[in-house]
């Protein structure tokens, strides 16, 4: 008969292994991430099935996936642990100054166009803050990653994360003037059909691949299903790359295709077509309490990004990224 659940902090380690294992779908790869044994993670979610009396994995051969019951216990266990460890992270190490190390998590274009070429800048205004950065287009989970922040696009989901807007990006399609040189130049929608599109397969959606988001001849918004000959997945400057060496037209935000522009290496088409925008967020846990250097690094980017992009277009240029200067000298 299983035992009447308690608090305890061999319980909570317990609990911690098994987000970590939920999340990565995987009982070595969290054992490697907690720095323990897969036996030690294997134990820990056994103890907890013993204290809850239902399987929480369908263990295989082939892996391990979440029962039903295993998957509402994660959804439920996720967001409380969250803040338990953060709270515990707060007594211990929350001063006055911030300290210790900032893990945060957005996409390849924000980090190479918006944050990469900023943390120099935050680093000489808070020097006792290590930074860890993990650069991906996955939608990394908070408790078994233990990351403070992330940059995410769209509009705010769950109550249990808190969403502060930094910009709306506005995107835009654009080819290589080598590209243009062999193609028509795309004036209409249908134009769309006859040439080739570079599309982006996106982790965060199930690896499907993302429509263009676009206006119609009358200005509304319109979701396009392009013919895809190249597919990229997981990482949006490898789109921009592609693009830039003549491999067909792309869409992505103006903040990364502008310095390209001025250079003459990019060309923007269809105009009159774009314009559509994509919120940005810095998105963090809803604990009631934020450690110092995670308030200090959003306060950052909000002084950073706001008042560059006021008097301009959504999501222009606010930085630009280091690649992208050495691009233009040659390798």
């Amino acid at each position: 008969m299983p035992s009447s659940p308690s608090l305890d902090a061999n319980h909570l380690r317990n609990l911690e292994a098994f987000c970590k294992a939920a999340t990565l779908g995987n009982f070595s790869l969290a054992a490697q991430a907690l720095g323990v044994t897969p036996g030690a993670v294997s134990r820990s979610v056994a103890r907890i099935e013993r204290r809850l009396g239902v399987g929480l994995f369908v263990r295989s051969t082939q892996g391990v996936r979440l029962t039903a019951a295993g998957e509402a216990y994660w959804k439920q266990c996720e967001p409380a642990l969250a803040a338990l460890l953060r709270a515990g992270e707060l007594a211990r190490h929350d001063t006055q100054a911030p300290e210790g190390t900032l893990r945060v998590t957005c996409s390849p274009l924000h980090a190479h166009y918006r944050v990469l070429p900023l943390l120099p800048v935050f680093r000489r205004e808070h020097p006792v803050v290590d930074v860890q950065i993990d650069v991906s287009d996955r939608l990394v989970g908070f408790v078994g990653s233990r990351i403070d922040l992330a940059l995410r696009p769209g509009e705010p989901r769950g109550d249990a994360l808190v969403y502060r807007t930094l910009e709306h990006c506005s995107l835009g399609i654009f080819a290589a003037p080598q590209y243009l040189a062999r193609y028509d130049e795309p004036r209409r929608l249908e134009d769309l059909g006859r040439h080739r599109c570079i599309t982006f397969r996106n982790p965060a959606r199930g690896d499907q691949v993302l429509p263009w988001m676009l206006r119609d001849a009358n200005g509304r918004p319109v979701d396009v299903e392009v013919p895809g000959s190249l597919q990229v997945g997981h990482d949006g400057v490898a789109v921009l790359a592609a693009s830039l060496n003549g491999a067909g037209l792309c869409q992505v935000y103006h903040f990364a295709a502008d310095p390209h522009l001025r250079r003459g290496e990019l060309v923007e088409v269809m105009r009159d077509f774009g314009g559509r925008t994509l919120r940005w967020s810095v998105v963090h846990p809803g604990s009631l309490h934020v450690n110092s250097r995670t308030r200090a690094f959003i306060d950052f980017l909000v002084r950073r990004v706001v008042p560059e992009r006021a008097g301009a277009l959504p999501g222009r240029a606010l930085a630009f990224s280091p690649w992208a200067r050495r691009r233009a000298a040659g390798p």
